[in-house]
């Protein structure tokens, strides 16, 4: 199911939700934005838990770059000590929260888009007098993404089929492994890039300074309303946030 809204006014709920959350400094604002852009994704009718579910993988990253820097973090009150030293401290462990929110909120904010065809963002991207070329360039690397991590998957299973169980090897074999799995799947990306460009050569990419699209993108009034609730949103967190400083 495709989204109402222009896929500007949904390019704004990105940039003004991201900006939201590098401007934050404190862990409640962020928490509240990170509320803020859930709610958002169910106006847009996602299921965040379940896209988050999928890339749990990524998830178990950020969350072990938290514990890291949870570790590094110095100052507050001691809450893990070890042999007299610190290991976990308070502001540790609202510096780790606080990056996982951030990293939370922009990828709950990027799922926005999905809800809109790539044909419709790289239009969107051309009406606010971004380049074609640029705004094109775009759409293909946001689609290369998950084509990428498909030619990885298979290669993995393909060494599951072997009979390779890669969770029971040891660290230095499975290293050696993924360096064996991933050029291949480099290759196959590569390959299909090439295949691409030779489409859009075929199909007389740039032989015109302006190209036509069969729909026209136009604001709604539903888009201006949105964009105003939007703004005044943005602009009164942002009041409140530096209120006090």
């Amino acid at each position: 199911m495709k989204s109402r809204l222009d896929p500007r006014t949904t390019m704004l709920f990105i940039v003004l939700t991201s900006t939201l959350s590098v401007l934050a400094a404190n862990m409640y604002w962020l928490l509240l934005i990170f509320l803020l852009t859930l709610v958002l994704n169910v106006l847009f009718g996602l299921n965040p838990f379940k896209t988050l579910y999928r890339m749990r993988r990524f998830l178990s990253m950020i969350i072990i770059i938290a514990f890291f820097q949870s570790i590094a973090s110095s100052g507050g009150k001691p809450i893990i000590r070890l042999l007299g030293a610190n290991i976990v401290t308070s502001k540790g462990l609202e510096d780790s929260l606080s990056f996982v929110l951030r990293m939370g909120i922009v990828m709950l904010a990027v799922l926005l888009g999905t809800r809109h065809d790539s044909r419709d963002m790289i239009d969107g991207l051309t009406k606010l007098k971004i380049p074609y070329e640029l705004a094109f360039m775009t759409g293909i690397a946001l689609k290369f993404i998950p084509l990428f991590g498909q030619e990885f998957a298979d290669r993995i299973k393909a060494v599951s089929l072997r009979g390779i169980n890669i969770n029971k090897l040891k660290l230095p074999k499975k290293i050696k492994l993924y360096s064996y799995i991933l050029v291949p799947a480099i290759s196959g990306s590569i390959i299909k890039s090439r295949d691409i460009a030779s489409s859009m050569e075929t199909r007389g990419f740039r032989a015109y300074h302006e190209r036509t699209s069969l729909k026209e993108l136009k604001l709604k009034l539903v888009d201006y309303a949105a964009m105003t609730v939007a703004l005044a949103v943005f602009i009164l967190i942002i009041y409140f946030m530096f209120a006090r400083r």
